[in-house]
């Protein structure tokens, strides 16, 4: 069986502090659930976070009273009969908590099975993060190893999988392997998005001498992590576009159904889709400036991420100039993340912004139709009312100056002569009303004719 020295295990991880939009309950919410990471005798209110007074960079301990104004707290355990060492290091990174756990067999001389592992892993895995984890595995080679067999054990031991698609570096002269792929399921990322790192030092002098990295590791998986939550979010902005692209779709031909279909009662269906389509419009406009935000978040984050690679190689060499006993440094495997985001992520979000742009053009072209179909159609029912009264009237008005004539032949009570009875006068009055009516419709539909033309 493979062993390994002074095996350690970090645990790089990051909480959300504030979301895209300031929320006092979502601060508050988020403040309790990365302080459920560390003892809660250790927990800063707060009001005592309130009193740093630049954001970019605040050590959390300094402010606890339990912690004694410290930097880091320091614990020790023994699991498996082995003696542990562990420290916590919570941080605040402007709108972001990020909390290095370091745990490591307190052992410098005597290989240890790679099984121990497991037990520096139990002190780390009820360690929650929503915005991603990045995990180190590190520790010393006994002589004649093999580092990528001891790798393989180590990531098996603490995944129980097999590794796929190992990139191989080198950091100081140590053998480095990255385990990562791009997650598939973004709405789950939590599950998805596993970044293990594998370092294996040939000498213990080599592997303390890379101590003073560690802050900048710390640095650097934050942006990392930062731009692939960024990212996940962005894949969930364009599956609610994209339901909202599929349901106007569906509302055009319902509003192509209701303008063809006959008789009265358009205006208000048309109404009632029209009530719905504000908040539509509003909900995609709404998700349009949050791919646009979270655009920005990726851009300036991948920014950040590679300049700390640079300062990481910087660094590295020049510890190398001073330490001939240190070996080369090769991060491409690091600097391979940087093109995934800008042939994929950058792409793809792109690609959504411009796309989702016309949509929110279109729907807000669809609400004015919907209001000038509405206009068109209560103009069509005023014209008919108006058409309607003026044959009524016109109807009335013969009629009426027909009876006024007729009824100066209506016989009176003594005369007998050729006038006419009572009764024929109404029916002639009706009759010559209705041919008033019969011309005065004749003349509008002529007269709509003329307008037409």
């Amino acid at each position: 069986m493979n062993k390994i020295i002074y095996p350690t295990l970090d645990l790089f991880l990051y909480h959300q502090r504030e979301g895209l939009t300031e929320n006092e309950v979502d601060i508050k919410t988020n403040h309790a659930n990365f302080w459920s990471n560390l003892p809660k005798n250790l927990k800063v209110d707060l009001a005592e976070e309130a009193k740093a007074e630049n954001t970019e960079y605040v050590r959390l301990l300094e402010f606890s009273e339990a912690a004694k104004k410290q930097k880091q707290f320091f614990f020790t355990a023994s699991l498996g009969g082995y003696p542990i060492e562990a420290s916590y290091y919570p941080i605040r990174l402007n709108d972001t908590y990020a909390l290095l756990f370091d745990s490591y067999i307190n052992d410098k001389v005597q290989p240890q099975p790679i099984t121990c592992l497991r037990y520096l892993k139990t002190l780390a895995n009820y360690k929650t993060a929503n915005l991603g984890t990045t995990w180190i595995i590190s520790g010393y080679l006994p002589p004649s190893s093999n580092s990528e067999n001891i790798a393989k054990e180590l990531y098996k031991e603490f995944t129980g999988k097999d590794w796929q698609n190992p990139q191989e570096g080198k950091f100081l002269g140590a053998t480095v392997f990255e385990i990562w792929q791009s997650p598939q399921k973004w709405e789950d990322i939590e599950k998805e998005n596993h970044h293990i790192l594998i370092f294996l030092y040939p000498k213990l002098q080599i592997m303390e001498k890379t101590s003073g990295f560690y802050k900048l590791w710390l640095r650097l998986f934050y942006y990392r992590n930062k731009v692939i939550w960024a990212y996940s979010e962005s894949r969930k902005c364009n599956q609610q576009l994209h339901n909202l692209v599929t349901e106007i779709a569906s509302t055009t031909h319902i509003i192509e159904n209701v303008w063809n279909q006959k008789g009265s009662g358009k205006t208000r269906e048309l109404e009632k889709i029209l009530q719905s389509h504000p908040k539509k419009y509003f909900n995609c406009l709404n998700k349009i400036n949050q791919l646009e935000i979270l655009q920005k978040i990726i851009n300036s984050n991948l920014a950040s991420y590679q300049f700390f690679i640079k300062r990481i190689k910087d660094e590295s060499q020049y510890i190398t100039e001073k330490n001939v006993m240190l070996g080369k440094t090769e991060l491409i495997f690091l600097e391979d993340f940087s093109r995934i985001v800008e042939q994929e992520y950058q792409y793809k979000i792109d690609k959504d912004y411009t796309n989702y742009s016309s949509t929110a053009k279109v729907l807000e072209s669809q609400i004015n139709i919907i209001r000038g179909m509405i206009d068109l159609d209560k103009k069509e029912s005023d014209r008919t009312l108006t058409n309607t009264i003026i044959i009524a009237s016109t109807g009335l008005a013969t009629s009426s100056i027909t009876a006024s004539i007729i009824s100066q032949k209506l016989p009176s009570p003594t005369a007998k002569s050729n006038a006419i009875t009572v009764e024929q006068a109404f029916g002639l009055s009706i009759g010559i009303g209705l041919v008033g009516v019969a011309i005065a419709y004749l003349i509008l539909r002529l007269f709509r004719k003329v307008l037409l033309k």
